[in-house]
């Protein structure tokens, strides 16, 4: 009646033309929701600042008898500054990758959500995933963002904003969870990054 979604990494993938490590750093990170309340997100910086990973331990939606409505939803929204050395590259996300294990009685259904967006800037891009009582087991789902045109400003301090969301429904009697936990660490979720010169 799970679903483990564990590891979140924005990976910073080099491309034929890329900023370099010397030219990018991830500067700072900020996140709320109901999925990730304040002190509950544990951030590791890795690879010269182009990677980086979120341990999450209350991302977690529940439906069931007796508990509350409320449960049965969670969000999660991510927030990081990116510093782009004499503001010289746009970047836009590509794609990103989930996977985990999946558990929900007869009837329930579970559905993960993603968009990105930047600061400032009235386009997103957005990808849904419904999961239903068939699909139990492990899953792994990969999300193409197929919309280019959202591309960061050409300055030195961008703000890449991620919101995501997990949900369960279901009829009466129906239960499920998905959760968000250091439980197991084959789970993951990455994010991948194209590039461009401004």
């Amino acid at each position: 009646m799970k679903l483990i979604l564990v590891l979140l990494s924005i990976i910073v993938f080099v491309f034929a033309q890329a900023p370099s490590p010397n030219e990018l750093s991830i500067a700072k990170i900020t996140y709320g929701g109901s999925g990730c309340p304040q002190d509950s997100v544990t951030e590791r910086l890795e690879e010269q600042n182009t990677k980086i990973t979120l341990y999450f331990n209350e991302y977690s939606a529940k439906m069931g008898p007796g508990i509350p409505v409320v449960d049965s939803r969670k969000n999660c929204q991510i927030t990081i500054q990116f510093d782009i050395l004499n503001g010289g590259w746009q970047f836009s996300l590509s794609s990103a990758n989930y996977s985990g294990n999946l558990k929900l009685s007869v009837g329930a259904v579970a559905q993960q959500s993603s968009a990105f967006y930047f600061e400032g800037s009235l386009n997103a891009g957005k990808k849904d995933k419904t999961f239903t009582a068939e699909q139990n087991g492990e899953y792994s789902v990969a999300k193409v963002f197929d919309d280019t045109t959202i591309w960061s400003e050409c300055k030195r301090n961008t703000l890449l904003n991620l919101n995501s969301q997990v949900r369960i429904s279901g009829p009466a009697g129906s239960s499920g969870e998905i959760t968000s936990s250091l439980v197991s660490l084959k789970s993951t979720q990455s994010f991948g990054l194209i590039w461009r010169r401004c």
